[in-house]
């Protein structure tokens, strides 16, 4: 048996105990905030929590992408800013190259400052595909 052959038979067993349940636990129809797609169902941090102690059994590496901004949603009173302190993470602040991503950077910048809260960022020239590559 070849190295990749090993390889391929070790990620397809690990594969094979993760289901889109344990990846997305909360799945809504709506394209909107946790807080408002959720249609009032309680989303329960903890539970969110135990879905990524699952998952870092099957990796070195888990990426939580709080989609949309830090200041959004998923409960009435508790904010993806709020979830990022939970987890006690790497954060990684991905900014647009886009008009107005300069204000929207900076607010972000300020509010993990002010949460206390290290982070890196990149930007995303994605829009500007010569640049991107």
């Amino acid at each position: 048996m070849t190295v990749e052959t090993k390889v391929k038979k070790v990620i397809a067993q690990k594969i094979a105990n993760i289901d889109i349940d344990d990846i997305v636990p909360y799945q809504f129809k709506l394209p909107a905030s946790p807080y408002v797609a959720s249609n009032q169902t309680n989303i329960d941090i903890d539970f969110i929590k135990s879905k990524a102690s699952y998952l870092l059994k099957f990796c070195d590496v888990l990426i939580i992408e709080g989609a949309g901004g830090l200041m959004v949603p998923i409960k009435q009173d508790y904010f993806m800013i709020d979830l990022i302190k939970e987890f006690q993470c790497k954060t990684i602040l991905i900014s647009p190259s886009s008009l107005g991503s300069i204000n929207d950077t900076l607010l972000s910048q300020m509010a993990l400052k002010n949460a206390n809260i290290k982070y890196n960022w990149y930007i995303n020239l994605y829009k500007n595909k010569q640049e991107f590559q």
